[in-house]
């Protein structure tokens, strides 16, 4: 899962799904597995549970019928947020019948199989059969950066400090398909609309400077917070650095999308995309 397009294909092949359980009662229909525990995996798993009585109702079975699972490499789910935050999140899954195999890492994914490592130790695999299998693993920019002869790895690019290109100064690179480190981790920052945003202004200044024949300012991030949604009305995250959590972070993860969208494409754009379901 990807993008809008890539979304709504999975909704439209989950209720293909659900529908096809009626003719077959094949209980591999009302699986559905997400690969992956990062941001989107959690979102994502959020919003099945959330829609699980739609799914149920499509294929004529209670909604506890509809089996979720979620397989993980990693044991620390969502590092980005301290352990008690992160475990709000997780834990509130899993009471909502969610099933985690963490510390598995994928091995292969054949026709309506993911294989996993079951053992570290051994190596030994298992195998976890589904109709509806969705991958939300790893972040990776665009392959026209590395088609475009960047030197690139995963479709971004190593930037500079002022974010330019380190191969060619006067190009800056900017949004998914850079890689800027943070210096505090010695880490790249991770790629979020909020970070892309704030590049793409400072890479704006940088070209003011250089056409005063001023020097370009290295790019300093710092955070506003990151807040995940489990639900419409479920959330949880940090606000600069203050932790919140349930609906109150539900309705600022609303006002943080329209606020996003009102800075890339202004009212138009928030009145066509933005969410205004702040009570329900």
């Amino acid at each position: 899962m990807v993008d809008v397009d890539s979304a709504e294909n999975i909704y439209h092949h989950l209720l293909k799904q659900m529908k096809a359980y009626k003719e077959t009662q094949n209980p591999d229909y009302l699986k559905i597995v997400v690969c992956g525990a990062g941001f989107t995996g959690i979102e994502l798993l959020g919003s099945l549970v959330e829609n699980r009585k739609t799914f149920a109702k499509a294929a004529g079975v209670k909604p506890e019928e509809i089996k979720l699972y979620c397989v993980e490499a990693v044991t620390r789910l969502l590092p980005m947020f301290d352990e008690k935050l992160s475990d709000y999140g997780i834990k509130n899954l899993v009471k909502w019948g969610v099933n985690f195999l963490t510390g598995k890492p994928i091995k292969a994914i054949k026709p309506g199989v993911v294989v996993y490592q079951n053992d570290a130790d051994t190596g030994a695999t298992a195998e976890l059969s589904a109709k509806t299998i969705v991958w939300t693993t790893g972040v990776s920019g665009s392959h026209v950066m590395a088609e475009s002869d960047f030197s690139a790895r995963r479709g971004r690019v190593m930037v500079n400090q002022d974010l330019t290109d380190p191969d060619h100064s006067n190009v800056y690179v900017v949004g998914d398909v850079s890689a800027v480190m943070d210096p505090a981790t010695n880490r790249p920052y991770p790629t979020t609309a909020q970070i892309a945003l704030k590049m793409g202004q400072h890479a704006g200044k940088n070209i003011l400077r250089q056409m005063n024949g001023e020097k370009p300012a290295d790019f300093h991030f710092e955070s506003l917070g990151s807040v995940a949604s489990i639900g419409n009305t479920h959330a949880f995250g940090l606000v600069g650095k203050m932790g919140i959590k349930g609906y109150p972070a539900s309705v600022v993860k609303k006002a943080i999308m329209d606020r996003s969208l009102y800075q890339t494409g202004g009212v138009k754009e928030v009145l066509a995309k933005g969410r205004f379901d702040f009570y329900h």
